[in-house]
C-alpha cells in the first residue's frame, strides 16, 4: 500500500495542460503537492500563516526579529522542499530541456505564490479585526519570500555533488542558507520599516513600501542569477 501511494497508483491520471515548455514543470509541482498533501503539510502551512500574522502585528523590534527568523526558517524548508525532492531524480532532471533559471522558477513558483497569498490573507484578517497590520511587511512579502527561497536553493545546490545526487542523496537547507536568506530579505525590510516609522503614512508610506519592493525584487533577481549559476556547476 505504501509503495502504491508513493508511485501514485490508485490516482486518476492527471490531464496535462495544453501549454508546453516550462509550464509542464509547474503543473507537475502542483500535482505532486496536491497528492502529497497530508497532516504535516497542513501543520507547516498553518505555521507559516501564524508567523506571517505575527510579522504583521509584531509590536516591537525584538518580537519582530524572532518571528522573522522562525518565518524565514519555515519558508526555506517549505519552499525548497519540492526542488530538493526533484534533485533526487538527477539522471532525469539533468536532461530536461530547460535552463537552470527556468527550472528554478518553476520549482519554487507554487510554494512562493502560496506563502505570499497567506501573508496577504493575514494582512487582510488583521485589517478586518482592527489590529493595524504593518503595510511594508505586506508589500515586501513577495520579495522577501523569493530571497529566502532562492537562498535555500543556493545552499542546497552548494552542498550537492553529481555522484551523491545520482545515488539519491540530496542536501537540505543549512544554517548558511538560512542566514543568507534572512540577511537578503531582512536588510531591505529593516530599512523600509525604519523609514516608515519616521513618516506620517498615507500615500507616502505606499510609495516608500513600493520602492522597497523594487529594491528587494532586484536583490531576488541577483540571487536567482547566482543560484542558476550554481546549478550549472554541479559535476
Amino acid at each position: 500500500m505504501r509503495t502504491r501511494q508513493r508511485i501514485g497508483a490508485g490516482f486518476i491520471a492527471s490531464h496535462v495542460p495544453a501549454r508546453a515548455g516550462v509550464w509542464i514543470l509547474i503543473w507537475k509541482d502542483w500535482v505532486q503537492t496536491w497528492r502529497g498533501f497530508d497532516i504535516r503539510s497542513v501543520i507547516s502551512w498553518l505555521a507559516l500563516f501564524a508567523m506571517g500574522f505575527g510579522m504583521m502585528i509584531a509590536p516591537d523590534w525584538g518580537t519582530r526579529i524572532w518571528v522573522f527568523i522562525v518565518w524565514g526558517l519555515l519558508i526555506g524548508q517549505v519552499c525548497s522542499k519540492r526542488f530538493a525532492s526533484d534533485l533526487n531524480h538527477w539522471v532525469v532532471f539533468r536532461q530536461l530541456p530547460f535552463s537552470g533559471k527556468e527550472i528554478l522558477l518553476a520549482e519554487i513558483a507554487i510554494s512562493v505564490i502560496g506563502v505570499t497569498l497567506l501573508c496577504w490573507f493575514a494582512f487582510g484578517i488583521c485589517s478586518l479585526i482592527g489590529l493595524h497590520p504593518n503595510l511594508p511587511v505586506a508589500v515586501l512579502a513577495p520579495g522577501m519570500i523569493l530571497c529566502i527561497t532562492l537562498a535555500a536553493a543556493f545552499d542546497i545546490l552548494r552542498l550537492c555533488k553529481a555522484d551523491g545526487l545520482m545515488a539519491g542523496h540530496t542536501a537540505e537547507m543549512g544554517a548558511v542558507g538560512l542566514i543568507f536568506g534572512l540577511l537578503l530579505a531582512g536588510l531591505p525590510l529593516v530599512l523600509i520599516i525604519w523609514i516608515s516609522d519616521h513618516i506620517s503614512g498615507g500615500v507616502i508610506l505606499w510609495v516608500i513600501s513600493l520602492l522597497g519592493l523594487f529594491l528587494i525584487l532586484g536583490i531576488a533577481y541577483g540571487m536567482w542569477q547566482l543560484t542558476a549559476s550554481q546549478y550549472k556547476k554541479i559535476k
